[in-house]
């Protein structure tokens, strides 16, 4: 399995990997932009409410099927950080550029015109890599719906829920935290379209 992230969130504080030094004394911090995978291999159970109501009532639909899914895992992870402009500086004047405010901030939609905003000053180059080592261990749940489409394939699409126990950096971003309390790890998800082949 193979899943991707990217986010372009609010300013950041307590940045502590040396990688960030470049905004060490930028006053206005850097809007985090990331792209993260993992590559694993992992055992997934699956519970099929149609073939329940199938053997409840004695039929035989298997036109649909919906489905609830969980499993466990191991995975190497990677993550890219754009750090830097088309002029390999650090980004300025971000609060001033993207008309930050923390009232905005505090709001869904404000959060994506902000973002919105940051994606038109940010280059898209990644240019900081991180192999997150070594392989972790992680758990996931989901939904998934499908379609047969003839004896031998179904179609459908699957929504998966990652966890990644006591792991936060799968942003390349950890904090100074003094109240274990505040303490959060990081999570994924994941969507995706599929063919199979059922032989």
């Amino acid at each position: 399995m193979h899943s991707s992230v990217s986010n372009a969130g609010g300013p950041s504080g307590g940045l502590i990997e040396p990688v960030f030094e470049p905004y060490r004394n930028n006053q206005d911090g850097w809007f985090p932009s990331y792209k993260f995978s993992h590559t694993s291999l992992e055992l997934e159970g699956v519970i099929s409410f149609i073939n329940i109501v199938n053997y409840a009532l004695s039929s035989d639909f298997h036109f649909i099927d919906v489905y609830a899914m969980g499993s466990v895992g191991a995975g190497l992870m990677h993550v890219n950080l754009d750090l830097l402009g088309a002029d390999n500086k650090p980004y300025a004047s971000l609060i001033e550029k993207t008309g930050f405010t923390s009232i905005d901030f505090d709001t869904k939609s404000g959060q994506e015109r902000i973002r919105n905003e940051v994606k038109k000053i940010y280059d898209g180059v990644y240019e900081s890599n991180f192999d997150l080592k070594p392989l972790r261990l992680f758990y996931s749940n989901g939904i998934g719906l499908s379609f047969r489409i003839s004896k031998h394939f179904d179609i459908g699409g699957e929504y998966k829920n990652i966890y990644y126990p006591n792991f936060d950096y799968a942003d390349a971003i950890k904090f100074y935290r003094t109240n274990a309390a505040t303490e959060n790890d990081d999570t994924s998800n994941m969507i995706g379209i599929f063919l199979r082949l059922k032989i």
